[in-house]
């Protein structure tokens, strides 16, 4: 029968190793903050109102309509591009991480009524690590969406 004493020693041992561990943290980021800039392919204008989301490598691409509410509240991770074009996603934490959150990849879809659906990969080498204090940031840079043919 353990007694109090020993209790108390073998519990602040185990915080001071897990407190120690560099690669234990009580949140992590688990998703990468994303910006860039849409626009026409012809003219190079800004294209707003685009729908940007990030779709997982297991989440088909749904081409046929827009996600539903349930499917927006799950994934979460879908924005508008504002009236330059422009949009940006906030980088996301997990509690309770044991990794670096180092290698991101990311996957995004971009829909607009008048254009083509755009889809496209970036993989860990694209994005910025931000340090401890910063997130890691990814920047998309221009992405050209070509009109619909009628």
């Amino acid at each position: 029968m353990m007694n109090s004493k020993h209790l108390f020693l073998t519990t602040f041992v185990g915080v001071i190793i897990l407190c120690g561990c560099q690669s234990f943290r009580l949140q992590d980021y688990v998703s990468p903050r994303i910006t860039g800039v849409v626009l026409d392919a012809e003219t190079r204008d800004p294209v707003p109102n685009v729908t940007v989301r990030k779709v997982s490598g297991d989440q088909p691409s749904r081409t046929d309509s827009p996600p539903k509410g349930g499917e927006q509240l799950l994934s979460g991770d879908q924005v508008q591009t504002d009236k330059e074009g422009q949009f940006e996603m906030v980088a996301r934490k997990d509690v309770l991480t044991f990794s670096s959150g180092s290698a991101f990849a990311v996957r995004l879809q971009f829909q607009h009524s008048h254009y083509d659906i755009f889809r496209t990969n970036y993989s860990g080498k694209s994005i910025t690590d931000g340090g401890p204090k910063r997130p890691p940031e990814l920047n998309a840079g221009e992405i050209l969406l070509r009109r619909q043919v009628p």
